[in-house]
């Protein structure tokens, strides 16, 4: 979620955190690409000392028009009178294989940032998968051991019955009359039994099919999340736009996506803020797959 801290005289805007030499975005808007000594990419608002970098990013002089100005959509649209109103438009939900999180535009050209947990969920033991459906798989024992003594009972009906049918065929005629209407409830009883037993097991071997559908669903879910390279972001009036996979920090709970070919709204990063005890903060974003929420607190403990 996107964290702002309100001053008495300002707005200053807090980020979560930024992906440091990684990762980061600068109050003029320069973003670059470079590889360090290792040979390893680095994205930085700051330009390299030496060695050959790409500026990725430039917003204060765009010369060529997006296809499309959301900047300009979704401020028209919504029309916010505060900074907090203002900041909602720059925040996103990712959508990804498994579930959605929230992010925000760095850049007016599509670079935003989310947690690394969103796009990468952390990788589940195979005791973990198996826990989230214990409950269910434990209900399902439950049932099948139900179903077994229901059908121990039902072998039992079945030998009662056939003894009595026995003892019913030997009788007179007039034996027979007298004791017809017990022999028949006793028919009905257990074909009554023997109905619901095979719907009892039935609805079991349905529950243990959709349990296990779901199992395979939520392992094949985690595994397209693992090696997404693209992502559905949307904009706060539910618009979606696609964004590309940019980097991963390997040291904080972030990572970069982009999304390109249209102008987008963004929050500038506060670079002389020092957060204070007691500074009201607002936390902006789309938790547990609620979208575009909006909530207040204050700093308790740096």
């Amino acid at each position: 979620m996107r964290f702002i801290s309100h001053g008495k005289h300002c707005v200053v805007r807090m980020l979560l955190s930024m992906l440091l030499a990684s990762l980061a975005s600068s109050a003029t808007a320069e973003v670059y690409k470079y590889k360090d000594a290792n040979g390893n990419w680095q994205f930085s608002d700051k330009p390299p000392t030496r060695g050959t970098s790409e500026k990725l990013d430039r917003y204060a002089n765009v010369k060529s028009a997006p296809a499309t100005d959301y900047r300009r959509i979704l401020k028209d649209k919504f029309q916010p009178e505060s900074v907090i109103e203002a900041a909602t438009i720059a925040v996103v939900k990712v959508e990804t294989p498994l579930g959605s999180g929230s992010g925000f535009f760095l850049t007016r050209s599509g670079y935003l940032v989310t947690n690394k947990h969103v796009v990468r969920p952390p990788e589940l033991s195979e005791a973990d998968r198996e826990g989230k459906f214990l409950k269910s798989e434990a209900a399902l024992q439950r049932a099948r051991k139900n179903l077994g003594q229901q059908r121990l009972r039902l072998q039992r009906a079945k030998r009662n019955l056939d003894e009595y049918t026995d003892y019913f065929r030997n009788l007179g005629d007039g034996e027979q009359r007298e004791l017809r209407g017990d022999f028949e409830q006793r028919k009905k009883n257990y074909a009554a039994n023997k109905r619901d037993i095979r719907k009892y097991a039935a609805r079991i071997k349905s529950d243990t099919k959709k349990m296990n559908d779901a199992r395979n669903n939520y392992n094949r879910r985690h595994s397209n999340t693992m090696i997404a390279q693209q992502f559905t972001v949307r904009l706060k009036d539910d618009t979606p736009l696609n964004a590309a996979l940019v980097s991963i920090s390997k040291k904080y709970d972030l990572a970069l996506l982009k999304v390109e070919g249209h102008s987008l709204p963004f929050l500038p990063v506060a670079r002389d803020y020092r957060a204070r005890q007691g500074h009201e903060v607002f936390a902006i974003g789309s938790p547990l797959g609620n979208t575009d929420y909006v909530t207040s607190g204050i700093i308790t403990s740096l």
